[in-house]
């Protein structure tokens, strides 16, 4: 599924295309936004936004012999809710 399809799922709802495709942006500014600042976004029943740090690594250039030191790195991530991870597993059962 692409940002396409969920606008058209809304539209399918009863929204306007042009609504939906603005709702679904503004949705995914806000989260894009609360993430840089360094906050997580908890949304119930389906999961929780956030950022997590990767600690640099020391590393060896094989070629050179030269040790090198990445920095810190800001990733973000995604954690499931039990009820959506329920939901997809019960889903799973389904069709088998």
């Amino acid at each position: 599924m692409v940002k396409n399809d969920i606008v058209s799922a809304l539209c399918e709802k009863g929204y306007y295309k042009d609504q939906a495709s603005e709702v679904v942006d503004d949705v995914f500014q806000i989260i894009r936004d609360a993430l840089v600042q360094g906050d997580s976004v908890q949304i119930r029943g389906f999961g929780t936004f956030g950022v997590k740090i990767h600690k640099g690594r020391n590393s060896l250039d094989i070629s050179t012999g030269e040790k090198r030191v990445s920095n810190d790195c800001r990733v973000p991530m995604f954690k499931a809710s039990d009820s959506l991870k329920g939901a997809v597993r019960a889903s799973e059962s389904a069709d088998e």
